[in-house]
């Protein structure tokens, strides 16, 4: 299936020109509609079903996923230090005094 390559590097080829995101959304919904044997013309509700039954985000949204995932975990790991990383600073603090 072609969705891992989709996913992959999202975050990078996500911020091209809509038109080229276009392209690969009509792609990815021709690929949705042969894996469940639908018709070439499925009305976008049905298209939509499809999508949630297999589990798979359309490109545009999985770009919107991608880079909320990616400001979350930078925003995170910058406000926020790992339980790891506090409690190598207090043994350290420990051991100095």
């Amino acid at each position: 299936f072609i969705y891992p390559y989709l996913n992959y590097c999202c975050t990078v080829w996500g911020s091209a020109p809509p038109t080229h995101l276009n392209s690969l959304l009509i792609l990815q919904k021709r690929i949705v509609r042969i894996i469940c044997g639908k018709p070439k013309r499925s009305p976008s509700s049905e298209l939509t079903e499809l999508f949630i039954d297999l589990r798979v985000l359309p490109v545009d949204q999985l770009n919107k996923f991608k880079l909320s995932m990616f400001c979350f975990n930078s925003f995170s790991s910058w406000a926020m230090p790992s339980l790891s990383n506090i409690g190598a600073r207090s043994c350290a603090a420990v051991v100095k005094t």
